[in-house]
């Protein structure tokens, strides 16, 4: 379904569970909003042509380029990208101790 899967899954070496059933279930929520409501993207006359806008929109949404444009989510606390200040992972120790294992991290992978 997804034409860029193989694009995605050799630039960012994810497992392929991402690609699967229930990552695509995602989706969902995207066609509601490209079908439905008072800001449909897609044409309403046509059944045909209202699939195919919105194959469409999901292929051009899909395209490496355009996916590594969305917005990332950034700390609050840390300025990092990635997490959420309520992330536990990353706030849980303090930030003494956050430093520290950054700096374990950055030695261990160099």
């Amino acid at each position: 379904m997804c034409a860029h899967s193989w694009q995605l899954f050799k630039i960012f070496n994810v497992p392929i569970a991402i690609y699967s059933e229930q990552a695509q279930e995602h989706w969902n929520k995207f066609v509601g909003k490209y079908k439905s409501g008072c800001g449909a993207r897609v044409r309403q006359h046509n059944l045909s042509l209202n699939i195919s806008d919105i194959f469409s929109r999901m292929l051009v949404m899909t395209h490496p380029l355009i996916a590594s444009k969305r917005r990332q989510i950034v700390c609050s606390l840390c300025g990092m990208e990635g997490h959420s200040c309520k992330s536990t992972k990353f706030h849980s120790y303090g930030p003494a101790k956050l430093e520290s294992i950054m700096i374990e991290e950055y030695y261990n992978t160099h």
